[in-house]
């Protein structure tokens, strides 16, 4: 019940506040935070004192982030706009004070290019050192292409039977441009094991989870993959970084495969395609039509 959840914030919010109290009274010369959209992390930035404010790289929303704060359109203006409280009665009985947004921001970020001419006059841009990363030129690349999964079953953002066409059209797709190497499919986080083991195997993946973030597992990799696939996910940006010679290739979204945060997917993926020129995209289904990204 909507009454409830919001009795459950009301006492989250007032933990943020003893929180915010306890961590520094005398503020930071400089405070750091990780996610835009998170309000709880908002907040805190408000009610702790600093000098100094660091988005840091926030992924692929970082884009979308930056429009929101420099009062240009966004594709999906509501993930800046959340409140605290769902009921009339909570507000009137526990305050909803109006959202403000945080001072100058530094976003620390591998997308300044995207960035720049759209951020507040007063924001800048701090450029991520994800090349410094790169591996050696000799490193060895062997033939396997990591497939890189999504948690769009479990976010609701697509149907089970829709999401399982993708990756296997997918898969299809990738043999179609010549990628004749074990497929490995590296699940998303927030993905259910045993229904990403199960996707795999529909697939004719290898199923391999990774104990590390796929940039870290990519560095300590024996051989680096032949090519990384993705259908939507920041780690195709962070990777083109780490390694420019890296082919990448991104699942195109068939018509009505987005059930869920339509907007908010495709700004993304229109974001990979306006960050690395060199992305491959491909069609899952030859006959289908992909969904146009949303404009950044």
């Amino acid at each position: 019940p909507r009454l409830m959840r919001d009795a459950a914030d009301a006492a989250h919010r007032a933990a943020l506040r003893r929180l915010a109290a306890s961590l520094a009274p005398e503020g930071y010369a400089e405070l750091a935070f990780g996610d835009y959209r998170n309000l709880s992390q908002r907040v805190l930035t408000e009610l702790i004192s600093h000098a100094r404010l660091t988005l840091l790289d926030d992924g692929s929303i970082t884009p979308q982030a930056g429009r929101w704060r420099g009062g240009l359109p966004t594709p999906d203006p509501k993930r800046f706009t959340d409140r605290w409280f769902r009921t009339g009665l909570a507000r009137a009985l526990l305050g909803d004070p109006p959202r403000t947004e945080p001072g100058a921001l530094t976003f620390f970020t591998i997308y300044g290019r995207l960035l720049e001419g759209v951020i507040r006059p007063d924001d800048r841009i701090e450029p991520h050192a994800f090349e410094s990363f790169r591996p050696p030129q000799d490193a060895p690349r062997g033939d396997a292409v990591w497939l890189l999964g999504a948690n769009h079953v479990e976010a609701r953002i697509a149907d089970p039977e829709r999401h399982v066409a993708l990756v296997r059209g997918g898969v299809a797709a990738l043999r179609r441009e010549g990628l004749t190497g074990p497929i490995v499919y590296r699940p998303h986080r927030g993905e259910d094991p045993a229904r990403a083991a199960r996707l795999a195997v529909e697939a004719g993946c290898v199923f391999e989870p990774a104990a590390l973030p796929i940039e870290l597992a990519y560095l300590e990799a024996a051989a680096r993959p032949a090519a990384v696939a993705v259908i939507a996910s920041s780690a195709a940006d962070t990777l083109a970084a780490v390694d420019p010679e890296l082919p990448i290739y991104r699942f195109g979204l068939p018509e009505g495969y987005l059930r869920r945060q339509r907007d908010h997917i495709l700004a993304v993926v229109g974001a990979h395609d306006a960050f690395n020129p060199r992305i491959h995209v491909v069609c899952p289904d030859a006959e289908s039509v992909s969904e146009p990204f949303a404009a950044l």
